[in-house]
């Protein structure tokens, strides 16, 4: 079985920026404070994006928060795109029949039912 490789100390600084914005952005989101929460999630968005490429699993998990943050601000339309786009990365990443993938998916039905009724 192949090794796997160190983790770079980088990659684990880039984690760290990553979770430190994803819990400023949860704070937050329980205040209802939800256009701070936004910022926050977006900009865990652009360090995942930036160290690890916008098809990333990291990436579409910040998409995931910026979803919830979008639905929260009853920015459905938006929320929607995020968990859409987030699907897609789950799916080639773990296929359709995973719980996490089989979870992202109830959430956009959820979002896109809100979305069109």
């Amino acid at each position: 079985n192949p090794q796997t490789p160190a983790v770079a100390e980088e990659d684990v600084w880039t984690q760290e920026i990553i979770l430190a914005h994803q819990d400023v952005g949860h704070a937050h989101l329980k205040q209802n404070n939800n256009s701070r929460a936004l910022q926050a999630y977006e900009k865990s968005k652009l360090a995942a994006q930036e160290a690890l490429g916008e098809d990333s699993l990291a990436v579409a998990e910040c998409k995931l928060l910026l979803a919830r943050a979008h639905v929260a601000d009853c920015d459905e339309l938006n929320g929607e795109t995020c968990l859409c786009e987030a699907l897609q990365v789950y799916m080639r990443e773990f296929g359709p029949q995973d719980e996490r993938t089989l979870a992202v998916e109830v959430a956009f039905g959820n979002t896109h039912a809100h979305t069109h009724t």
